[in-house]
């Protein structure tokens, strides 16, 4: 039995056009999706008919109609939101990108101007601009979707995966013996 069958067996789908129950659906999505007494209180008359959909109507409704139809709105709404995410955080990785270069431009005119000789903020401002702009650049929109939706467990065994092996240098390094003719201050 497909659903036309079965809405012509359901009292009140009949004495109501299509048109009426489609704001009656609105009305209902619109509210919270209240059960069929909340509803009840809050629909007004079919300008058409007159008439006001009994309770059991309206419980019809929602159980054979509604419900299917608030799914299916539910899940393109999550689908866009995600879409929307996922495109705020290409933006926000190209705007980093185009900082990025802007600081590498800043640092290399700095450098071209005043020379190397005291030149450790130009330096520093053109190193980390690489690194914004690469770290802008690598990160795919697939795999901050896919990290997005990883737990906090999955996250971490990724992390221990990529680090594995990895040695990190933390002593501090002497720039005045890398650097003898720098004019910064110690």
């Amino acid at each position: 039995m497909d659903l036309e069958q079965q809405t012509a067996l359901v009292p009140g789908f009949g004495n109501f056009s299509d048109d009426y129950q489609l704001n009656v659906f609105m009305l209902w999505y619109n509210s919270g999706k209240p059960n069929f007494r909340q509803l009840s209180e809050i629909v007004t008359k079919d300008p058409i008919s007159g008439k006001k959909p009994s309770d059991r109507t309206l419980q019809e409704w929602i159980n054979t109609r509604f419900i299917v139809r608030a799914l299916e709105l539910d899940q393109s709404i999550s689908e866009k939101m995600e879409q929307e995410l996922v495109q705020q955080r290409v933006e926000m990785l190209n705007r980093h990108a185009v900082l990025g270069m802007k600081m590498q431009d800043m640092g290399i005119v700095y450098l071209e101007e005043h020379g190397v000789g005291s030149a450790r903020n130009a330096i520093t401002l053109l190193v980390r601009g690489i690194e914004v702009e690469h770290e802008a650049r690598i990160a795919p929109s697939d795999l901050l979707a896919r990290l997005d939706k990883m737990s906090d467990t999955e996250l971490l065994d990724e992390l221990r995966q990529h680090v594995a092996g990895t040695i990190v240098d933390i002593s501090p390094v002497d720039t005045d013996t890398r650097n003898p003719n720098s004019e910064d201050e110690v």
